[in-house]
């Protein structure tokens, strides 16, 4: 089996916890897994673990070229930048790993996107629909049926339980909870702790138990 060779955009916070979880599918589901590096567009920043920092993220043209089979995940937790960089990008037709930590719960009949990373302990119900490049974060929870769509971001701890929807962009902060059959809105921020028991508009932030808007955004 060939080594399969990922490149990390982004060099942060996000970008240790994804290198943990190809370093863990190596050791426990005996993959060929290499991260050849890290590309960020902070000067300051010079890599951890001895992993090198390869150049900004444009230098993507430069290894697309280099390289006849690479991947990439993008290890940035804010959703918009994430959505930036696939589409200014798109062109290369760049080929996404989807990282799933050995210890994350995945049901049968669940349909993960490209680019998608499931961090330890994370559950995901029957019959769920993942989208492309979302984070499930540590312990987080998607029960049976629910719609994650493109970008979304479920934070460490965050519950969402049967048939609900998290439209793109939306950002379901730690230990959050959402109850069954609810739909959150378009790039809708959920406050920590909150517990949302109806639809939410999007474009809004929600707080509180129950949560409740306490404004909009662009």
């Amino acid at each position: 089996m060939n080594t399969k060779k990922i490149v990390l955009l982004g060099g942060g916070s996000q970008a240790k916890v994804v290198s943990d979880i190809i370093t863990k599918r190596n050791e426990l589901k005996n993959e060929q897994l290499e991260v050849i590096g890290i590309l960020d567009d902070d000067s300051s920043n010079l890599g951890f673990s001895n992993m090198p920092v390869l150049g900004k993220i444009n230098f993507i043209e430069e290894l697309v070229g280099q390289y006849d089979d690479i991947y990439f995940i993008i290890a940035i937790a804010n959703n918009k930048t994430r959505q930036e960089i696939v589409e200014e990008y798109k062109k290369f037709n760049l080929k996404y790993y989807t990282a799933i930590h050995p210890s994350a719960t995945i049901a049968s009949n669940v349909n993960i996107g490209e680019g998608t990373v499931i961090m330890a302990g994370a559950v995901v119900g029957p019959f769920t629909e993942i989208g492309n490049h979302v984070i499930l974060n540590t312990l987080s929870s998607v029960d049976h049926d629910n719609i994650i769509e493109d970008f979304v971001h479920i934070c460490p701890g965050a519950k969402c339980a049967g048939c609900v929807t998290v439209k793109k962009y939306s950002f379901i902060c730690t230990g959050s909870s959402i109850i069954p059959g609810v739909i959150i809105g378009e790039s809708t921020i959920v406050g920590a702790g909150s517990v949302v028991i109806k639809d939410t508009k999007g474009y809004c932030t929600v707080v509180g138990v129950p949560a409740k808007v306490i404004k909009f955004h662009d």
